[in-house]
């Protein structure tokens, strides 16, 4: 899975012009072709072909790993409750 914004699907999702945005926030998509399969030879779950930091995308998957197995419960967790 890639995060970034591509043209094509930002226009078929948001049905507007891309360029109503920054240009330095879109991605050229022979950009991402070229990026995101490094990603998946590393064995991520998710590349975010424009993260600069590494280390923020690992501490990511480090707490989606933390999570998996707690987050679908019946009852709401303990600090969603109201106070009595």
């Amino acid at each position: 899975m890639a995060i970034v914004f591509e043209r094509l699907a930002f226009i078929l999702i948001a049905g507007r012009p891309i360029e109503h945005l920054p240009s330095e926030i879109v991605m050229r998509s022979e950009d991402l072709v070229d990026a995101a399969p490094i990603g998946l030879d590393r064995g991520e779950f998710a590349s975010i072909p424009s993260l600069q930091d590494g280390t923020l995308s690992d501490a990511y998957e480090n707490a989606r790993q933390a999570m998996i197995g707690k987050l679908s419960t019946a009852t709401p967790a303990l600090r969603y409750r109201a106070a009595a």
